[in-house]
């Protein structure tokens, strides 16, 4: 039933086991049915693409699944844009499914201040400003331990990065000739699977990134070459003062001290 969103059966599974991929849109399309409820998917515009436009789709059980409610779940990562690219050849893609709110639903704490703000009037005002105080204080004290948790969260998240590197380069470092062959055929397999099912939009757009880069990269070799130059040229121009002054330096110690035996040959004719 769902051929015309993921592609008849046959020749995905096909695919996955020539490619060894797999499309989280079975486990979405599965899960309506196991849960008897509609599934819409929201996949965030990070490196969309048009052919990836299914992912933002609403999804059914199967016809003999009775449905109840719908839920709406969005295409996330672990951690952020940047330590994302950075464990994935610059590649952005989710890991997990986070489920969201309904915006009509209300907030816990909605309720409590709706409250409070139809009784302000009432003889216990005093009481509830009190109670607001803390209530204040409290939520200082949460916001405050929130953003604790959330840097220590961080913090963590870049010390797994950063170990997530060291195993890489690691990996790398103990491969074989052969295993760092194969390595580059499976990448090369990769980009150049990637790069066909590029639409030609896509591909004016990697030219052009490859264009800057490659232009970067002219540019920073060219400083690198200036900067180089000009440090030749600074050691050449010391080197000339400095055989300059030891030059000049014997021509001086000459003149005095032929302006000392002058200065005594006419003492010794005066006397």
């Amino acid at each position: 039933m769902y051929a015309h969103v993921v592609g008849p059966i046959d020749i995905a599974i096909k695919g996955v086991c020539k490619n060894y991929t797999y499309s989280e849109l079975y486990e979405i399309c599965a899960l309506c049915t196991v849960l008897g409820c509609n599934i819409r998917s929201v996949y965030p515009e990070i490196d969309f693409h048009p052919d990836m436009a299914v992912m933002n789709n609403i999804f059914t059980p199967a016809p003999s699944v009775t449905t109840n409610y719908k839920i709406t779940i969005l295409w996330s990562h672990a951690w952020d844009e940047m330590h994302a690219r950075a464990v994935n050849n610059n590649v952005w893609n989710p890991n997990h499914f986070v489920p969201l709110m309904s915006p009509s639903m209300p907030h816990e704490s909605d309720r409590s201040n709706e409250l409070i703000l139809n009784h302000k009037d009432s003889p216990n005002r005093r009481f509830r400003a009190d109670n607001n105080v803390i209530a204040d204080f409290t939520e200082s004290i949460s916001l405050k331990t929130g953003q604790q948790n959330y840097n220590k969260g961080k913090t963590q998240q870049e010390t797994r990065l950063e170990q997530e590197r060291n195993r890489h380069r690691l990996r790398r470092a103990n491969q074989t000739e052969e295993e760092h062959q194969i390595r580059l055929e499976q990448q090369r397999k990769r980009d150049k699977s990637r790069r066909a099912n590029q639409t030609e939009e896509e591909h004016h757009i990697r030219l052009q990134q490859q264009a800057k880069r490659r232009e970067a990269n002219r540019v920073r070799r060219r400083l690198e070459e200036d900067m180089l130059q000009n440090i030749d040229i600074e050691q050449h121009d010391t080197e000339i003062q400095r055989n300059d002054t030891e030059i000049s330096t014997p021509t001086v110690s000459r003149d005095i001290r032929t302006q000392a035996q002058s200065q005594n040959l006419e003492k010794n004719k005066k006397h």
